[in-house]
C-alpha cells in the first residue's frame, strides 16, 4: 500500500480535527478549520483541475435555495442563520474537490476514535470526582441520568442528545477497526471504547443518544462478527444482549412523552391549514409563542419552546410538501446507495440520522448540521473513490 503524501497527510488532520472539534463548546477552532479544510479544497481543485460531481448534493442544493428564498421573502429575519444554511453546500462543494481514499480514511478514524475516546476518560474522571467528593452514589445508581454537571466547567459541549449524535459515529469506527487489528489486543484495545460510549450516554440522559448506540452496537455486532476472534466474538455477543436492554432502558415513556404528543398534534393541525407551501422560514416559535394559542396547550411547558422538535414535522411546517418531499427523498436516496453498495457507515448514518430528525432539528443548529454534512460528505467521498477504482479495475482487466 503506498505512503501518505503531505497533501494526503494535511487533509486527514484536517478532517480528523474537524470532528474532534464538535465537542468543544467554543465555535472558534471549528470555524478556523473549516476555514482551511475549504482553502486546502480550493488550492486542490485548482493545482489538480477536477470536480467530481455527486448526486446527494443536488438534495441539499435545492434544500439551500429553499431556505434562500425563504429569507428573501420575509427581510423582517435579515437572513438570520445564514451560516446553517451554507452548510447544506458548503461540504459537499468541499469534498467534490478532494479525494479521500481506504487508507486516509483508516488513519481519521483512529484520530477521531482516540479524540474521542480522551475526551470521554476526561468527563468520565469529572463524574467520579464529582460523587466521590459530593456522596452521590446512593443517588447515581437509583437514577443514573440527567447529570449535565459532568460537562460543567469545562470546555465541552454540553448538549446530551447532539453529543451522543456527534459521537455515534465512532461506534462503527471502532468496529471496524476491531476487525482490521492485526493482533488480539488491539481488537480488544479498539473495543473498549463502546462502554466507555455508552455509560457516558447514559448517565448524560439522553433517551435517543441510548436509542441510537443500542442500534449501531447490535449494527456493528453483525456486520463485523465474522471478522474477529472467538473471544472478541463472545464479548460481541454480550454486546449484543446489552444493546437490546439498552434499546429497552431508552424506549421507557419516550414515545408517551405528553409535551411531545401535545406538540406534535398541534403542529399536525397547523400544516393541514397550509400544506403546500408551509408558514415560512424560522416560524414555529411564532406559532408556539402566539398567546392566542396557549389556550390549545394543556401543558404550559410547550409555550416557551422555541421549535417542534421533529425535523419531519418542523419541514414540512415551515416548506410545506416541497420542504418534506426533499427530505424524504434524500433519506430514499441514501437508502437505496446503501442497499446497492452495502456500505456500513452509510447505514449508521442513516441509523443515526432518521430517528433523531424525530426528536431534534440538527438543520436548525451549527452543532447539529456541520457533524452530519462532514460524516456523509465523507462516507460519499470514500464511495465514490471505491466505484472509481472499482471502473478503472474492471476497464484494465
Amino acid at each position: 500500500m503506498r505512503s501518505l503524501n503531505w497533501h494526503s497527510i494535511a487533509l486527514c488532520i484536517l478532517i480528523s480535527g474537524l470532528f474532534l472539534s464538535f465537542v468543544l463548546k467554543t465555535f472558534f477552532v471549528q470555524t478556523l478549520l473549516l476555514w482551511l479544510l475549504g482553502g486546502f479544497a480550493i488550492y486542490t481543485g485548482i493545482r489538480t483541475r477536477k470536480f467530481y460531481f455527486q448526486w446527494y448534493s443536488v438534495f441539499f442544493l435545492a434544500m439551500f435555495l429553499l431556505r434562500i428564498l425563504a429569507l428573501w421573502r420575509q427581510p423582517e429575519l435579515k437572513f438570520s442563520n445564514i451560516e446553517i444554511s451554507l452548510s447544506f453546500i458548503l461540504f459537499p462543494l468541499i469534498f467534490s474537490l478532494v479525494k479521500v481514499d481506504e487508507k486516509m480514511w483508516a488513519i481519521i478514524q483512529k484520530a477521531v476514535v482516540i479524540g474521542f475516546a480522551t475526551f470521554l476518560c476526561v468527563i468520565l474522571y469529572n463524574f467520579i470526582i464529582h460523587i466521590y467528593f459530593e456522596n452521590l452514589v446512593k443517588e447515581v445508581f437509583a437514577n443514573a441520568k440527567g447529570y449535565y454537571w459532568m460537562f460543567l466547567k469545562s470546555p465541552f459541549y454540553n448538549h446530551p442528545s447532539f453529543l451522543s449524535v456527534i459521537l455515534a459515529p465512532s461506534i462503527p469506527m471502532c468496529f471496524n477497526l476491531a476487525a482490521k487489528a492485526a493482533k488480539n489486543w488491539q481488537q480488544w484495545l479498539w473495543l473498549l471504547f463502546i462502554p466507555l460510549l455508552v455509560f457516558i450516554v447514559f448517565v448524560s440522559g439522553s433517551r435517543i443518544g441510548l436509542f441510537i448506540c443500542g442500534a449501531l452496537i447490535v449494527l456493528s455486532c453483525i456486520y463485523f462478527f465474522k471478522k474477529l476472534n472467538i473471544i472478541s466474538k463472545i464479548a460481541l455477543s454480550l454486546a449484543f444482549v446489552a444493546a437490546i436492554g439498552v434499546f429497552r432502558i431508552s424506549t421507557i415513556n419516550y414515545t408517551e412523552d405528553p409535551i411531545r404528543k401535545e406538540m406534535n398534534a398541534f403542529v399536525i393541525e397547523k400544516i393541514k391549514e397550509r400544506p403546500l407551501f408551509g408558514y415560512g422560514y424560522g416560524t414555529q416559535n411564532v406559532q408556539l409563542n402566539n398567546v392566542e394559542n396557549l389556550s390549545e396547550f394543556n401543558n404550559p411547558a410547550i409555550y416557551t419552546m422555541a421549535h417542534f422538535h421533529n425535523t419531519y414535522l418542523d419541514d414540512f411546517f415551515q416548506f410545506g410538501f416541497i420542504g418534506i418531499s426533499l427530505l424524504v427523498s434524500l433519506l430514499l436516496y441514501l437508502i437505496y446507495w446503501f442497499i446497492k453498495k452495502h456500505n456500513i457507515f452509510l447505514l449508521s448514518f442513516l441509523m443515526i440520522y432518521i430517528p433523531f430528525f424525530y426528536v431534534e432539528l440538527p438543520f436548525n443548529v451549527m452543532k447539529g448540521i456541520m457533524p452530519m454534512m462532514l460524516f456523509l460528505a465523507v462516507i460519499m467521498n470514500i464511495q465514490r473513490m471505491q466505484n472509481t477504482e472499482k471502473k478503472k479495475h474492471n476497464k484494465d482487466g
